[in-house]
């Protein structure tokens, strides 16, 4: 468990590194629309920037289902946000809460998760399966780059 850890802190580093080389058809983060993050939304698109390239809009791809997020803006680099979507193809989910966007491209979010979880039973003896649904509050971290 701790070699993936590594892996996945050194892997966020060389996103991080890149994302901050700005590449030649990147004038600004206006044109940085790509995101790749460890939250809820793994590989997004910002169909939405503001004119200095302040986050509007998130589309993107969760751990098998889709999440679009909705930013506020509460006081630059500060953002508020409202995000819903769906994770293992039908399990919903809702969150919000506060995101530090820095101004080249790093973002650091916060907040509360609602999400329905869902457990599978299986009877020894005959063999039947059951499944069981039921809601989860947590907090939500995560961590994210643009490109």
């Amino acid at each position: 468990m701790t070699k993936t850890k590594v892996i996945a802190v050194l892997l966020l580093l060389m996103c991080l590194a890149f994302s901050m080389v700005t590449p030649a058809y990147a004038d600004s983060l206006r044109d940085k629309k790509i995101r790749l993050g460890l939250d809820s939304i793994l590989l997004g698109y910002y169909t939405d920037v503001g004119p200095a390239g302040e986050p509007e809009t998130l589309i993107g791809l969760t751990l098998l289902g889709v999440g679009y997020r909705k930013y506020l803006e509460l006081r630059k680099p500060l953002y508020g946000y409202f995000e819903f979507g769906t994770q293992a193809l039908i399990l919903p989910y809702l969150e919000g809460g506060i995101i530090f966007a820095f101004p080249f491209g790093l973002e650091l979010k916060t907040g509360l998760d609602l999400a329905l979880g869902m457990e599978t039973i299986t009877d020894p003896y005959s063999g039947e399966t059951t499944y069981s649904f039921y809601p989860l509050l947590s907090i939500g971290l995560g961590i994210g780059v643009r490109f």
